[in-house]
């Protein structure tokens, strides 16, 4: 199975602290022939203190979903909530940690009933600055 994945986005810096974007992305299935996802979110990003910055977005999905012989598009609302901390190691070595909290609700549709999912998301990242 041949996946493909298109997307695009934007963002604005509304000050030097916070900053807001908006994006898309579709998911094709074997060879570009099947839509799986399709996907609009809009996201925006505070920093608080310079080692702590906040964040939230919300994504709209429709996935598509075969049950029995047919196909069909299944709305999603996703709400998430960001909290990362970051450290400065050094001039040249900075540390975070994304701790993430996910809502998804799939809203009920044809003889697929409705469902609520809760997430935490974890993510550790480095970032290394190279020598110019």
């Amino acid at each position: 199975m041949t996946l493909v994945w298109y997307s695009v986005g934007m963002e604005k810096k509304i000050s030097a602290d916070w900053n807001v974007g908006i994006g898309t992305e579709l998911r094709t299935k074997h060879r570009r022939e099947y839509i799986d996802r399709w996907k609009l979110d809009i996201h925006s990003m505070y920093r608080i203190h310079r080692h702590l910055k906040l964040g939230a977005a919300y994504e709209f999905h429709l996935k598509n979903q075969t049950t029995g012989s047919e196909t069909i598009s299944l709305p999603h609302h996703r709400f998430m909530a960001d909290v990362v901390p970051s450290v400065s190691v050094s001039s040249w070595f900075k540390l975070s940690l994304r701790e993430r909290y996910q809502y998804t609700y799939r809203m009920a549709r044809h003889d697929i009933d409705a469902q609520h999912e809760h997430h935490l998301r974890s993510r550790i990242k480095a970032v290394m600055a190279m020598a110019q």
